[in-house]
């Protein structure tokens, strides 16, 4: 199984755990061989503020800086799902609850080495835009 197929495999697999824990903010360890992939959810409200940060490591886990000048690039899937405003360095991004309700992939697009277009690193998470909950009510009588 070639490297994308395998990546395609792990998105269907985070949507799944995301729909089975919406509500909640998950993190799940699927074991593949000798290694592990860790796989995090998120639910945002409309209109929620939440800051969303990447770190990049090497193959043992240790966390590795960028080459200089390479800085993440955030997206979202569906557009209207969620509002974006990175870091001037790209390794966080302050992100808004947007009017799209449902799932939604939010991405950090960055070149891992020097050379432009060897080594793309596109570390993604799903979440869900969920609909505000009521807090209080009031009851008036005429």
């Amino acid at each position: 199984m070639n490297r994308s197929k395998i990546l395609v495999e792990l998105l269907e697999i985070k949507k799944l755990l995301c729909r089975l824990t919406s509500g909640r903010d998950t993190k799940a360890t699927i074991l593949v061989g000798q290694g592990k992939i860790e796989i995090m959810s998120f639910n945002i409200t409309s209109g929620q503020s939440k800051t969303a940060t990447v770190v990049f490591t090497d193959a043992n886990g240790k966390v590795q800086p960028l080459p200089a000048g390479n800085i993440p690039v955030w997206t979202v899937i569906p557009a209207a799902a969620l509002s974006l405003t990175p870091a001037a360095d790209g390794m966080s991004c302050a992100i808004l609850g947007g009017t799209a309700l449902g799932p939604l992939t939010l991405t950090a697009t960055v070149e891992g080495d020097p050379t432009p277009g060897v080594d793309p690193l596109t570390p993604s998470i799903v979440g869900t835009v969920v609909a505000p909950e009521d807090t209080q009510g009031t009851i008036t009588v005429a």
